[in-house]
């Protein structure tokens, strides 16, 4: 179910920047997740959940505040 999280974060940044390419809309999506998932101590090949991006929850859970925040301050 983390598409329609992601479909509509894109869509937040892309009213405020319609000329977002991919690599910049991902890259704002990437720098803002949040890094507060739960550590079970588990290793998911070979890469533990303390790295980012892992195999268990890739680069963190999806921050549509942070994103369009980073998106603003970027405009300065």
């Amino acid at each position: 179910m983390a598409a329609p999280h992601a479909a509509g974060v894109i869509a937040l940044l892309l009213s405020n920047g319609t000329e977002l390419t991919y690599g910049t809309l991902s890259q704002f999506l990437f720098d803002s997740a949040t890094h507060s998932v739960p550590p079970t101590g588990g290793n998911c090949g070979g890469i533990p959940e303390t790295q980012y991006p892992n195999n268990a929850v890739g680069y963190g859970r999806i921050n549509a505040a942070g994103a369009v925040s980073r998106l603003l301050e970027s405009r300065k």
